[in-house]
């Protein structure tokens, strides 16, 4: 009588066992299927308790931990009086992470050199300033750091590209030292 009850929970063990396979092309049963239908959202998710997509929008008036905004956004003639915390720091160090950030982004448009001498900048309807012109010469440092965070004219903003402010000052101080040793 054992081995019949034995015989008959394998038996069934197996027909069930095989039932989870469905065959080629055609949905599983699943065993567990609360594992599958959680209750969290993924990112782009709708949400069905709050009718509203999982992707929420912070608080009005939020920023995140450690946001510095940047005081001069929209303030073209007020990013002159902003002071290089870097100013006249032309060491090594500092002059490469300008250039390695002044090559990646600045130089395809305005030239390793700083001649805008680029197949980029020959394309460009309008062609960018060289570095050494007398009217970029003349911008103080805190319209050039203006340009790079906000943009200006066709230049788009590469506050997203150069996230440090550091490296902002770094481009800034690289570009002086190439017109510098322009002279």
């Amino acid at each position: 009588m054992k081995a019949l009850i034995l015989s008959f929970a394998v038996g069934l063990s197996l027909f069930f066992l095989t039932g989870c396979d469905a065959g080629k092309n055609k949905t599983n049963i699943e065993t567990f299927q609360g594992m599958f239908d959680q209750i969290n959202n993924k990112s782009q998710d709708y949400d069905e308790l709050s009718e509203q997509p999982s992707n929420r929008v912070p608080p009005e008036n939020t920023v995140p931990r450690g946001f510095k905004p940047y005081k001069y956004k929209g303030r073209l003639t007020a990013s002159g009086a902003m002071r290089n915390p870097k100013a006249g720091d032309f060491t090594p160090e500092t002059l490469e992470v300008g250039k390695t950030r002044y090559e990646v982004y600045c130089g395809v448009c305005h030239g390793m050199s700083g001649q805008s001498d680029t197949v980029v900048a020959g394309k460009l309807s309008v062609k960018p300033p060289t570095i050494f012109s007398d009217r970029i010469k003349k911008l103080s440092d805190g319209r050039l750091y203006y340009a790079i965070t906000e943009g200006y004219g066709l230049m788009g903003s590469y506050s997203r590209q150069i996230l440090s402010e550091g490296d902002r000052w770094s481009v800034v101080n690289y570009v002086r030292h190439l017109q510098k040793s322009k002279k």
